[in-house]
């Protein structure tokens, strides 16, 4: 239901490779082919990708690419969101890579700084952050207006 029908047709089916934790080799399961997913280690730091992307590529940065609002209606369903000046509304989130046991989840804080020793899977006030990859030839889009971002921390 949020998508329109020329907007579904739009979302491709992505080929979702799941590589094992960066610095502590968990496995993360099988790879998959996905329309809808949530975004690796790989895609997030550490990587030419993450770097195109539009992340800083390093994990130890507090990244204001990284920083992600939830929605009131995550918030209403549970998502923790930060009450610090400067962060305020921000949550934190989980990504699809394993932490430093399969028990565990790597996540991205209020901040934007990279966890990826995780916390437990069982952990419910994580937002979720759903990526696509969109065919921009059938797409009906537009170019966003230029934007300045101040808020950079390294």
């Amino acid at each position: 239901r949020a998508f329109s029908a020329a907007e579904r047709e739009a979302v491709l089916s992505t080929r979702v490779i799941n590589a094992a934790n960066f610095y502590f080799g968990t496995p993360c399961g099988p790879d998959t082919d996905d329309h809808v997913f949530i975004l690796a280690e790989s895609e997030v730091f550490a990587s030419s990708l993450a770097e195109d992307y539009g992340f800083f590529p390093s994990d130890g940065t507090d990244d204001a690419a990284r920083r992600f609002k939830s929605t009131l209606y995550a918030k209403c369903r549970g998502a923790w969101w930060s009450p610090v000046d400067g962060y305020r509304g921000n949550s934190f989130w989980f990504m699809r890579s394993s932490g430093y046991t399969g028990a565990n989840v790597t996540y991205v804080c209020d901040f934007g700084y990279l966890y990826n020793r995780g916390t437990v899977v069982t952990c419910d006030d994580a937002a979720v952050l759903p990526a696509v990859t969109v065919d921009l030839d059938v797409a009906a889009w537009q170019p966003a207006p230029g934007v300045t971002s101040t808020d950079v921390s390294q």
